[in-house]
């Protein structure tokens, strides 16, 4: 699955037939790994909204004008599953992190051989070859030849349409120009400059204004959700550069490509150019057709069944249409009204979860700071091409659109967003080893963390009730040199991560890296943590209480006039059975396991 999910994000940008084949896989491994292990499923915010979509749609199928040509169409909709696949199957922030990666590398790829295309200048029309300047060319195979060339003057990359190209491009772009922004690395923020000036040529190559406008809207929304002086002054550095940058290549493609310049300014005078007119004037026909079928549209796909009707007198368009060149109005079309109000529904949703996700996401957390605000901004540019541009009925371009729905949400499931009122000076303190997870001695590789049982119901059971769920640990295997410290961190993480599949956090987490000979404040059963969670919650010691496997753990408790509560997992046991005549002051409960605790914790705080 890892490696279907990594095949899946780089071919994303690259190739469609691969893109399917590596979906496919993870849509078939996903419902075995489901069948297998259903605690995988989570809800996230965006699931009730999807499946009215996805309902309202198939009511639109049923009653549509031609319900099989409709029905047809239903793998477009099927799409929808990348975006759940994400969010069930992305293990944790190391893979993820990887999956950005690659999909940064083959946006990369693309983008380079479009410049290849660029710099060769061989153009084809219709499929055919009309303009092959270099002569050691001339004698290569037809369809090596249509696979590098341009298609009418613009960059096509490894796509079927420069528009295509251009809005798989304009997303990618936009997304990385967050981690351009926002990564901890700096090497890896200058390399993410590196691909936005490639990406940016290559899109500029495309000639395609919808996109151009999408991505400059995605861009700039970034005031809205990262408000901040780097963000401004940077944004001011693009808003300078883009003249000289279209001037410079203007230079270049004037009487050799397609013009730049000239594109721009047939967007800027829309009512003199036809192809914009012809939009207006679809847009126009697409509103008559709403009026006669509002509720449920036409259906998908069925928009050229009844287009000769509505078709405007003006337009110059040869034949029938089944696009009208505009989201909103391609959706109310075929899915009516109804439709669009789910479509709707879903937007609002995802935006206001990824905006909070950002306002929660500590500083400690760049990288996930950075994806989520590029999956903001990125479906932001999806939205902004598609005033004029039908986005949302392109596959290639909508398998991004819920790749990106899906790596938000994953992290807004994964993140911490609770309101914080409610809450007393009452703290639940566990030790980590034993007592949340299995005991198996030093952990030095995440593999060898699991958790025990209940540990996650325990935890949710306190967030349910209000009272702080902070974890104080002891790991000196990085004091005796048995592992880098680095690696607490990395199985914090895979702790978290497990919890939040139930639905469960944690307000803190403390440990002491030192040797026990080095005599810190830190190092359990002194103090020094539990000090530190009172400083930053406002708690009170004697209120609290604290859970371990270990009799220290019990008078780490007691000498600042807490309960302590034994747990029989770990150690828990073989203390409590052979070693408990030898305690000066015994544990104020004993339990089976931490949810045992916790359920007698709770009923304390009843009282």
């Amino acid at each position: 699955m890892h490696f279907g999910l990594m095949l899946f994000a780089f071919s994303l940008p690259v190739s469609t037939a691969l893109t399917n084949v590596a979906w496919i896989w993870l849509l078939v491994a996903g419902i075995i790994k489901i069948f297998a292990d259903r605690s995988i499923l989570q809800r996230t915010a965006l699931d009730r909204p999807l499946f009215w979509l996805l309902a309202v749609t198939a009511m639109s199928t049923v009653m549509a004008i031609d319900p099989w040509h409709s029905l047809g169409e239903w793998r477009q909709i099927s799409l929808v599953t990348i975006y759940w696949l994400i969010i069930f199957l992305v293990r944790d922030e190391g893979q993820l992190k990887k999956m950005v990666y690659y999909f940064i590398a083959g946006s990369v790829l693309v983008s380079l051989f479009g410049i290849m295309q660029y710099i060769l200048g061989i153009n084809m029309i219709d499929g055919i070859i009309v303009q092959n300047p270099y002569p050691f060319t001339q004698n290569w195979p037809t369809w090596l030849l249509q696979n590098i060339s341009l298609d009418h003057g613009r960059v096509i990359s490894t796509r079927s349409h420069p528009l295509t190209f251009a809005e798989c491009i304009m997303m990618s772009l936009t997304f990385v120009f967050c981690l351009g922004l926002f990564h901890e690395n700096k090497r890896q923020r200058n390399l993410a400059w590196i691909f936005i000036l490639i990406s940016g040529l290559c899109l500029l190559f495309t000639n395609s204004r919808g996109p151009w406008l999408g991505a400059l809207i995605g861009l700039f929304s970034l005031v809205l959700f990262r408000p901040s002086k780097k963000v401004f002054i940077t944004l001011l550095i693009v808003l300078v550069s883009i003249p000289v940058l279209l001037f410079g290549v203007n230079a270049l493609t004037q009487g050799k490509r397609n013009s730049v310049i000239i594109r721009i300014e047939k967007a800027i005078n829309w009512r003199t150019d036809g192809d914009s007119r012809e939009r207006v004037l679809m847009w126009q026909s697409g509103r008559e057709m709403i009026k006669d079928y509002p509720l449920l549209g036409v259906g998908l796909g069925n928009i050229h069944e009844v287009y000769l009707k509505y078709k405007s007198t003006k337009a110059w368009h040869l034949g029938v249409e089944n696009e009208l060149h505009s989201n909103i109005v391609q959706i109310a079309v075929e899915r009516g009204l109804l439709g669009l109000a789910a479509f709707i529904w879903v937007l609002v949703v995802f935006f206001k979860e990824g905006y909070r996700t950002l306002k929660v996401l500590p500083d400690n957390k760049p990288f996930l700071k950075a994806v989520t605000a590029g999956g903001l901004i990125s479906v932001v540019s999806f939205l902004g091409a598609g005033f004029t541009e039908t986005t949302y009925n392109d596959s290639e371009v909508i398998m991004i659109f819920y790749f990106m729905m899906g790596m938000v949400m994953w992290i807004r499931k994964r993140t911490k967003i609770k309101d914080d009122t409610g809450y007393n000076d009452v703290a639940v303190f566990m030790d980590r080893d034993g007592t949340i997870s299995e005991e198996v001695g030093y952990i030095n590789h995440p593999d060898r963390f699991h958790l025990l049982k209940r540990s996650s119901k325990a935890i949710k059971l306190l967030n349910k009730n209000k009272i702080r769920a902070i974890v104080v640990t002891n790991q000196a295997g990085v004091g005796r040199g048995y592992f880098k410290e680095e690696m607490i961190g990395v199985v914090h993480q895979k702790m978290e991560d497990l919890m939040a599949r139930d639905g469960a956090y944690l307000d803190a987490i403390y440990y002491c890296p030192h040797h026990p000979k080095d005599n810190c404040n830190c190092r359990k059963p002194k103090p020094g943590m539990m000090l530190q969670a009172k400083e930053k919650f406002g708690l009170d010691l004697t209120k609290s209480y604290v859970i371990g496997d270990k009799y220290s753990d019990v008078e780490y408790a007691h000498q600042v006039g807490a309960k302590g509560i034994l747990v029989l997992t770990g150690y828990g046991k073989g203390a409590y059975e052979f070693e408990k005549e030898q305690w000066s002051k015994g544990p104020d409960f004993v339990a089976s396991d931490l949810y045992e605790a916790v359920e007698w914790i709770v009923k304390q705080e009843k009282k």
